[in-house]
């Protein structure tokens, strides 16, 4: 565990060091290149996380999205655990676990309740857009230290995962333990990786 609390160190630091031009024009890149994506075009219901201190910005993403008639959900963190809950636009997000924006569960929102299974085992129609501090070229994947998107996925493990980041994340080799779960896909500014 020294060894992952030594990259999330330095990479989070890295990240930090980025000029607001560089995350701005390297975020456009990648959404760009998400939303061109089958897996986004084929996508009703998007679960994606809200940036948050230099992460790749998904808040005109999420603008975007709405507008082209997606259900978008955003996590929630509460007691220990992830849930994702529907917003309508940004409005309905408000400061929540760390600072982080969530969306507002008290007005009634509608919790992310997957469908059954079908016969691929994937929700075609459902696609997460998952962060992370991390990452190798095999998508062995550092988060934050906290096991919300391990544990998530462990329960919600029908549909598929892309995650994002910036080409300076990624790092020749993470240790792997068992419950860590990979992305289907990573994707940066400058490559995909399968």
């Amino acid at each position: 565990m020294e060894i992952k609390t030594h990259i999330r160190k330095e990479i989070l630091s890295k990240r930090a060091a980025m000029t607001n031009e560089e995350v701005i024009g390297k975020s456009n890149a990648i959404i760009s290149r998400l939303m061109d994506m089958k897996a986004y075009q084929d996508a009703k219901d998007i679960l994606v996380y809200v940036d948050f201190q230099n992460e790749v910005i998904t808040k005109d993403f999420i603008v975007k999205a709405i507008l082209q008639g997606k259900n978008i959900f955003c996590p929630v963190i509460k007691n220990n655990e992830m849930d994702f809950y529907k917003i309508n636009n940004l409005d309905d997000l408000e400061s929540g676990y760390f600072g982080i924006l969530e969306p507002r569960t008290c007005h009634d929102m509608q919790k992310y309740k997957p469908q059954n299974q079908i016969a691929s085992n994937y929700q075609t129609n459902t696609l997460m857009i998952m962060p992370g501090v991390a990452f190798d070229d095999k998508k062995d994947r550092i988060g934050y230290g906290k096991g919300y998107y391990d544990r998530y996925l462990a329960t919600h493990s029908a549909f598929y995962v892309i995650a994002i980041c910036f080409e300076i994340q990624i790092i020749e080799n993470i240790e792997a333990q068992a419950h860590d779960r990979r992305p289907d896909m990573l994707l940066t500014e400058e490559r995909c990786i399968f």
